[in-house]
């Protein structure tokens, strides 16, 4: 893999380039790249382009006949390094990572721009999969495998994070907070809801500070685990996750339940959560159990999945923060917060500190 030279602009590469890359990392034995055609397309914080590729006759080895590109520009807000260190540094020894291969990254030093070159899996793998039983039981496991790999203080460190401490909680909660008066004022929400809303930021903060007393189900986490960033095989195979894109104010270690509460709470209709999402954390917990996690109880997990389901909320009032987000993604903030709702009358989260109070 390459990582310390830049990568040309899509329009700039070129099959010699190309050629050598592939060769350096040891999918081309011999022959060089014929041709190539690069198609390129704008996505949410990103530049995407896909490069076909074909290759003289007689080439040997398992060199890709598509990749993907994608360029992030500076100053977009997220961690820096994270992304590149997702596909190309911290799961290099997770043996059939779910995650694709990477065959070139690189971060401008100077203003933290960044380029990952990609294996692209869309011939064989699509996105927004309608939530199954057999869609969710595939993602909790890949995803437990994701997580064992980063599970616990000593392998958090490993990979150069540490459980989130009270000044890390706070900065977290202060970057939303400004979206919920906006919030509250919307004139579609019902009373129910906006006391439910003040009840959350009132007591919720301090239910996720008192669990970091306790290590035991702490990750380093994908943090957006959303249907667009899920590669499900379409005719059987792997599952894989795209773009570990946090911004400077997430929670990149918390509790690795926390990825499936984002998923199955904010993207998935209430009546197909309702459905799936006992059996999708039976799994999850089976799988930690058969990667090695047996300290964590399956009574502690539910327990968790409860306490990330509020965090929802704050998903919604940070979309709230901005004038134009409040009206562009009305759409979306809306219909995460009712699901959001849903789930937090339906799991009986209030209970989280109404029972301790």
């Amino acid at each position: 893999m390459q990582l310390d030279e830049p990568i040309p602009h899509p329009n700039q590469i070129d099959k010699p380039w190309l050629t050598a890359l592939l060769k350096k990392n040891g999918v081309l034995a011999s022959s060089a790249v014929q041709d190539i055609q690069v198609d390129s397309s704008p996505s949410t914080n990103a530049h995407i382009a896909r490069i076909q590729i074909e290759y003289d006759t007689g080439a040997q080895g398992d060199g890709p006949r598509s990749l993907i590109l994608k360029t992030v520009e500076a100053g977009a807000g997220f961690v820096k390094n994270s992304e590149v260190n997702y596909y190309a540094r911290d799961y290099l020894d997770l043996a059939d990572a779910p995650i694709p291969k990477c065959y070139a990254a690189h971060v401008d030093s100077d203003n933290g721009s960044y380029s990952i070159l990609m294996e692209d899996l869309s011939s064989t793998h699509g996105k927004d999969t309608s939530p199954s039983f057999q869609y969710g039981l595939e993602v909790a496991s890949a995803l437990a495998r994701l997580h064992v790999f980063g599970w616990g203080e000593e392998r958090i460190q490993k990979l150069d994070g540490r459980i989130s401490d009270k000044a890390k909680l706070d900065r977290y909660i202060a970057h939303v907070r400004p979206g919920l008066d906006w919030l509250l004022e919307a004139t579609d929400i019902p009373d129910l809801w906006r006391e439910t809303i003040l009840d959350i930021f009132e007591h919720h903060p301090r239910k996720m500070w008192e669990r970091t007393n306790d290590p035991t189900g702490f990750a380093i986490v994908h943090g957006d685990i959303n249907p667009g960033n899920i590669l499900y095989p379409v005719n059987g195979g792997k599952v894989y996750f795209l773009d570990r894109q946090p911004f400077t104010w997430s929670l990149t270690t918390w509790l690795g339940v926390s990825d499936l509460s984002y998923l199955m709470v904010q993207y998935w209709d209430t009546e197909q959560r309702q459905q799936l999402e006992l059996s999708v954390l039976e799994q999850y917990h089976r799988q930690l159990i058969d990667n090695g996690v047996t300290e964590y109880g399956w009574d502690q997990l539910l327990a968790d999945y409860k306490l990330c389901i509020p965090q929802a909320v704050y998903t919604v009032a940070e979309w709230c923060i901005q004038p134009e987000d409040r009206d562009r993604m009305r759409w979306l903030w809306r219909l995460e917060l009712e699901r959001a709702m849903h789930a937090f009358f339906d799991l009986g989260c209030n209970e989280l500190w109404t029972q301790t109070e």
